[in-house]
């Protein structure tokens, strides 16, 4: 625990910086998505992405390694998993308020907690399997609350829901891991030649209507893909500046940061009420997973 907290204290500047941009990403990117067709906010969102992530890796002297390959596996699972995560995302946007939709991206948590299981083989202790079961259990209520109108779930969103929890947490654990040798600027420049790829294959399969544009919008996408760039890369970096070497306190280092950042709920949660796009059981729902999520993060 006491090297845990030693780790803590040397990045915990990247979480709360990184905490904070993905908060503002994402209720800039909501309003982005909720004024422009989905392949059009996920251009515009780019636009401020591409660039401060070249800006990011020149900085760091990344050599780029994009080409398909087993070496750089993890690069393209992060690249393809936040693509799809931000199509449902935006389209899930479009029919549900903020404070209803955005919760289920902490739900990865699971995900990415049983990725570490499966690939690390460990084994929990009766303590562990009883916190697991209760955080998981809670996570799955605030799930069904934020997506449900009174008791009754809203079988509309559940696509939406699923998916977005299995991309999310595929997507953070690729993000999380392999720091080493695949840095922030190859995994970034995937993500924006998947996202662009994903932009234009919904131009083909569907008809743009033709739509004024507003400045503020076009600036607003730009600012939400910047602010999005400057979290991933803090939450590798921080990754890659806590690494120990030893495998079990990394695996807890991992799951430590990947917790940290899910606290941006309570920022996003906060600005759907500002803004006015949020339900009671939006709210409810997002606080009621957050709590989950701070429970399994309570398994060592």
């Amino acid at each position: 625990m006491h090297n845990l907290n030693s780790v803590w204290r040397k990045i915990f500047p990247l979480l709360i910086l990184g905490t904070i941009a993905y908060a503002v990403s994402n209720v800039l990117a909501y309003i982005v998505a909720t004024h422009l067709p989905v392949m059009l906010a996920i251009l515009f969102i780019q636009s401020g992405f591409i660039p401060c992530a070249i800006i990011i890796s020149i900085l760091n002297k990344d050599k780029f390694d994009i080409i398909p390959s087993r070496s750089n596996f993890v690069v393209w699972v992060y690249g393809i998993g936040f693509a799809i995560t931000t199509v449902l995302l935006f389209y899930a946007y479009g029919l549900h308020s903020l404070a209803n939709v955005f919760p289920f991206l902490e739900g990865g948590t699971i995900v990415f907690l049983a990725l570490d299981l499966i690939f690390h083989r460990k084994r929990l202790g009766i303590r562990d399997v009883v916190v697991l079961c209760i955080g998981v259990a809670v996570v799955f209520l605030g799930t069904y609350v934020s997506g449900s109108v009174g008791i009754r779930f809203n079988m509309n969103i559940l696509p939406y829901a699923v998916g977005i929890i299995l991309s999310s947490g595929i997507g953070y654990y690729a993000l999380a891991n392999e720091t080493e040798s695949a840095n922030c600027g190859s995994k970034n420049l995937v993500f924006g030649i998947s996202s662009i790829a994903s932009a234009l294959f919904l131009f083909v399969l569907y008809k743009i209507p033709v739509i004024p544009i507003s400045p503020a919008i076009v600036v607003t996408g730009i600012a939400a893909g910047a602010a999005l760039c400057i979290a991933f890369n803090s939450e590798i970096l921080a990754v890659y500046k806590s690494q120990t070497g030893d495998e079990r306190s990394d695996v807890i280092i991992r799951n430590f940061i990947n917790n940290f950042g899910e606290l941006d709920v309570i920022i996003v949660l906060l600005s759907s009420i500002a803004i006015g796009s949020y339900t009671a059981n939006g709210l409810l729902g997002g606080g009621l997973i957050l709590i989950g999520v701070l429970i399994l993060g309570i398994i060592r």
